[in-house]
């Protein structure tokens, strides 16, 4: 028996200019989970994400990362963005899960795997304290996201075997 695709491309964009602010807006509530990719061109400054609009103290993360000789980890909460990006050199590769987004009854969990170009890995783990579903994506960044980076959101449906 044949298996039909389980990642469906719900938007990309590839930036045709610097900007401070990406959003992915009217996600359907069809899936079970959302991966979202992003290849920076430049690491110019840390990516953040934020819910709906959500710029309350809802947000808290942990992260790890390291390049190889050393690491390092991190923790904040009551913050208005989830943490993404920590690398310090190279463009960043990150992969981000945000699992069972379109539940209305439960606390929203990111998990983020980075790499850079150069010699740096990290991950996170990131909470959304909110019950709604998530209807729009922003990644936001203190400085820019440089021109030609390429985000691509997906939808995961479940599987069938």
């Amino acid at each position: 028996m044949s298996k039909t695709a389980t990642y469906s491309l719900i938007e990309s964009q590839t930036l045709g200019s610097a900007t401070a602010t990406v959003t992915f807006s009217s996600i359907p509530g069809t899936f079970t989970d959302l991966i979202l990719i992003i290849r920076a061109t430049t690491l110019s400054a840390n990516y953040n994400m934020r819910f709906n609009g959500d710029t309350g103290t809802n947000y808290s993360d942990t992260s790890l990362w390291g390049n190889g000789s050393s690491a390092a980890s991190y923790r904040s909460s009551n913050n208005t963005v989830i943490g993404l990006t920590y690398t310090s050199s190279g463009a960043p590769i990150s992969r981000i899960q945000i699992q069972d987004y379109s539940n209305a009854t439960t606390y929203k969990t990111v998990l983020t795997r980075q790499d850079d170009s150069v010699n740096a890995a990290g991950c996170n783990v990131g909470l959304w304290r909110n019950t709604a579903a998530i209807t729009s994506i922003s990644i936001v960044s203190p400085g820019t996201i440089p021109s030609g980076t390429t985000l691509k959101l997906y939808g995961i449906q479940a599987g069938n075997a």
